[in-house]
């Protein structure tokens, strides 16, 4: 199995053929980015989002597919996967999804349904997930549909 990070902690080398490579930009910070990040600087990224400190991360692998998570801990995050073919969303849970949500990234507002805002637990999920197999995570609900509001 093509897994960057072990059950034990231990850290495998990516495959050599996968490029990796993560950027972030906060609010308080400048836009950084990283070449083959671990699975614990993809976490810590995801983590340092919070409601005084909001922002985005990128996470791209092979060079084509890309997750992005925007938000923070106290609004919650939209998750967006990207590849050649399709975009996904990662979905709330059915008791979360009803109406809209804003999210305020600095000066920036974006406007979106609330069933695509998750909690910081999906958001990690999903990031460190990608990173590690290049695709949508198995273990988080995704979605194609961006725009219905329940």
């Amino acid at each position: 199995a093509d897994c960057a990070h072990g059950r034990n902690g231990m850290k495998k080398p990516p495959a050599k053929e996968t490029i990796r490579e993560i950027s972030w930009e906060r609010v308080k910070s400048p836009r950084l980015s990283k070449k083959q990040p671990s699975a614990d600087d993809i976490e810590a990224l995801v983590n340092s989002l919070v409601g005084s400190d909001p922002g985005t991360v990128i996470v791209t692998v092979g060079n084509r597919n890309v997750l992005t998570v925007i938000g923070d801990s106290e609004q919650g995050f939209k998750v967006k996967y990207v590849n050649e073919s399709k975009t996904l969303y990662a979905l709330a849970p059915p008791d979360s999804q009803r109406g809209m949500a804003v999210l305020f990234i600095g000066t920036h507002r974006e406007v979106f349904p609330k069933r695509l805002l998750v909690d910081r637990i999906t958001a990690v999920r999903a990031a460190v997930g990608f990173h590690q197999r290049g695709l949508a995570d198995e273990r988080v609900n995704w979605t194609a549909d961006s725009k219905s509001v329940l």
